[in-house]
């Protein structure tokens, strides 16, 4: 190698960048910047390396004119970003692992590096270490077979050294993602997809903090599985009593022919590997002091060699990837106590649902000038023309526009507003249906979806003028007659005294029935009214803030034992439909202030999450879907309560960051199991792309079941609350 390379170590502070430090020199390299938080140490090392000192890895990078190469040490949380910007600057690099527990970002990373062609690797050095390499030699020399079983087990020093290293963020569950395993579980994770040459199909863990009792877990287990059907078992675990860096280590790797064992650990100058013969039990004694060395000086030695040359790295990040989706799926698995698919499904596949729904949606909009639904959306299958699921159709345009700079959208988004503007009714509210006909005077359900939809419109720039002001106005007026007791509103106007029905019975003092959903409902459109009216100095009243706050207040009260919010107070059968409705919008009610601050009302919300998850889903292999034996509810059935589920479970992985990963997979597996078994209807031209009912069935007491002006809604808030990019 005669080219000598300048080379930029971001994040000097982790606890092996020391080693970058005197590896890069010795191999003839110059560290020529260095970032670093901590201000002592980071003057100590740009003295001694006579480089560049930055605080912040970004000034380093926007300087880059003389950096060849840059090694990325961050903070586990952040390094996806610095990945970003190097992909962004086109600065060849390696990286620690792990990357990111967001599959998806990952493979932002991937694509971002791929479509420039840069030269990426990350280190995991145990490709080359004794017992891999006398393994892999005795292979080429034996006929071992296939491996059939590999089991890893790492127990490494106590959690002390990091905060003597000065790393005491790597037990701060948010910065370090996790604990031993996330730390070292790549390593053994890449062994085993190296040595069989798989990729992982499914994962079951454990953990426990039993140890050190810190946010992060301290002894982790796993199980992989291959498509083929092998298996490897990894335990790796912080707790080993020592005073250096010594650990227990244990290695077995299960061949068709053979038996290889890491034996002789309690001395770390006398590893030895045993291969021990299926055929006459015979053992062979491989001595791996011959294959001593410091792996990661070879490994960083051969990177180098590689990139100079112009070849991939020895693990680029689209080969790492694999082992990364397989680390995150073992926290999900351990965090669900649960078998988890390493699925090949995320933020392509729902926006690719999207964008099929919303070009569903565009053909069945009606576009007769001369017809009085001009702009209404229409669902051949229940004959009917709706005003909730037509202001979700201007917000699910605007969507499109944004993405697609198409007028065609910015048009028919325009025409769904004035459509649902021209059928508000004169007490302000929006009516639902039922047998084809005007149900009620306007119902909570419907007057809230359309005020957050025409919102939602506005606010991604869809023009409003003074008909759209007083129209939010009267529909916060019209919510406000809705509530019947302090903080309970009711569904519809047919509550308030003698209903339409026969089957009604309840009378002329109303039905003080105390429907959940709809009292978060209110609780959330009450106040995006306000605060929407405000900000564009126009007129409000603190009476819907006083509402609001009413409702907020009232619904974690009535929450049941179980923790789960049936349709109505005191109701003995379970709904998991109407309790993600109830979940969903009062999470959206309480990010207004002063509720954001509520703890209380935070813990109501995760318990109520938990329910659901626990209680309300079931896991398959196809993804997740409502437990339908336990519920009794007018929408059961109807593939449009995995929408109203997914969408609350994805926000909870913003208001629980610590348990994120848990809260976002808990929402994609619902829309896995929709993509799986519901997608490619063949009654595509009258329901849409997914079929509309489980269970064969098109209509319901709601009529909940043709929705997908909804469904549309709740997965753009989904996809925006995972922090997917539509671009």
């Amino acid at each position: 190698m005669s080219r000598k390379l300048n080379v930029a170590l971001l994040n000097s502070g982790h606890f092996h960048a020391g080693m970058f430090l005197n590896i890069v020199p010795n191999l003839g390299h110059k560290i020529t910047a260095i970032s670093c938080e901590d201000k002592k140490k980071l003057e100590e090392q740009a003295k001694a390396f006579e480089a560049r000192p930055y605080a912040d890895y970004k000034e380093l990078l926007e300087d880059k004119s003389d950096i060849d190469f840059a090694i990325c040490c961050g903070v586990h949380a952040e390094a996806a970003d610095m990945l970003d910007m190097l992909v962004e600057k086109g600065i060849p690099f390696c990286t620690e692992k792990p990357i990111t527990d967001n599959i998806d970002r990952m493979r932002r990373i991937v694509k971002n590096a791929r479509n420039r062609q840069l030269f990426s690797d990350v280190v995991l050095p145990l490709r080359f270490s004794p017992i891999i390499l006398a393994f892999e030699e005795f292979r080429k020399k034996n006929h071992t077979g296939e491996i059939a079983h590999c089991y890893f087990r790492n127990m490494a020093g106590s959690i002390d050294r990091y905060r003597k290293w000065g790393c005491a963020w790597m037990l701060e569950k948010a910065r370090a993602l996790g604990g031993p395993f996330m730390n070292e579980g790549a390593h053994y994770i890449d062994l085993f997809r190296y040595l069989t040459g798989e990729e992982i199909k499914s994962v079951q863990a454990g953990m426990n903090n039993g140890i050190y009792h810190e946010s992060i877990d301290d002894n982790f287990s796993a199980i992989l599985e291959t498509h083929s059907g092998k298996r490897a078992v990894i335990e790796i675990c912080y707790g080993y009593p020592t005073n250096n860096n010594w650990r227990d280590l244990a290695v077995v790797i299960n061949t068709e022919n053979y038996l290889f064992v890491l034996i002789d650990q309690e001395n770390p100058r006398a590893f030895k590997l045993e291969a021990k013969s299926r055929k006459d039990c015979s053992s062979e004694i491989i001595d791996l002091r011959a294959c001593e060395q410091n792996v990661y000086e070879v490994y960083v030695k051969e990177m180098f060699k590689r990139f100079l040359s112009g070849k991939d790295g020895i693990i680029p990040v689209s080969n790492f990837l694999g082992t990364q989706i397989a680390l995150a799926n073992a926290y999900i698995s351990a965090e669900g106590n649960r078998k988890v698919s390493c699925r090949d499904f995320g933020e392509k596949d729902l926006l690719e649902m999207h964008s099929e729904i919303a070009g569903w949606l565009l053909n069945n909009q009606v576009m007769d000038s001369k017809s009085k639904y001009f702009g209404s959306i229409y669902y051949p299958t229940e004959k009917r023309y709706c005003n909730r699921d037509t202001a979700c159709l201007a917000s699910c345009f605007m969507r499109q526009y944004v993405n697609t700079s198409d007028n065609k959208w910015l048009e028919r988004a325009d025409l769904a507003r004035k459509n649902v503007l021209s059928v508000q009714l004169e007490n302000g509210g929006y009516p639902e249906l039922r047998n084809l006909e005007q149900s009620d005077d306007g119902s909570a359900v419907n007057t809230s979806i359309v005020a957050d939809n025409l919102i939602k419109a506005y606010q991604a720039g869809l023009a409003y003028d003074q008909k759209d002001v007083s129209a939010l106005s009267r529909m916060a007026d019209f919510e406000l007659c809705l509530e019947w007791e302090p903080g309970a509103f009711y569904h519809d106007t047919e509550h308030l005294g003698i209903p339409r029905y026969k089957d009604r019975t309840w009378g002329k003092e109303g039905s003080k029935i105390d429907c959940h959903n709809t009292t978060a409902l209110s609780a959330m459109m009450l106040q995006k009214i306000y605060y929407f009216l405000k900000e564009n100095d126009c007129p409000v009243k603190q009476a819907w803030l006083d509402a609001a706050s009413r409702a907020i207040k009232h619904l974690p009260a009535v929450l049941n034992e179980a923790k789960h919010w049936p349709y109505m107070n005191d109701c003995k059968w379970i709904d998991v439909n109407h309790h993600g409705m109830t979940m969903y919008y009062l999470l959206k009610a309480a990010r207004y202030a002063p509720h954001c601050h509520d703890q209380n009302l935070k813990t109501a919300i995760l318990e109520s999450g938990r329910w659901l998850t626990e209680k309300g889903l079931l896991h398959t292999e196809k993804g997740s879907k409502p437990d339908w034996a336990i519920q009794q509810s007018a929408c059961i059935y109807f593939s449009w309560g995995y929408f109203v589920m997914g969408a609350p479970l994805a926000c909870l992985g913003n208001l629980d960051p610590a348990n994120r990963r848990y809260w976002h997979n808990e929402a994609i597996e619902l829309m896995r199991y929709v993509k799986t078994s519901l997608w490619n209807n063949p009654k595509c031209d009258d329901e849409g792309p997914m079929k509309v009912s489980e269970g064969g069935l098109t209509k319901g007491f709601a009529f909940f079941g043709q929705s997908l002006g909804w469904c549309a809604y709740q997965l753009d808030e989904l996809i925006n609350e995972i922090n997917f990019r539509f671009h």
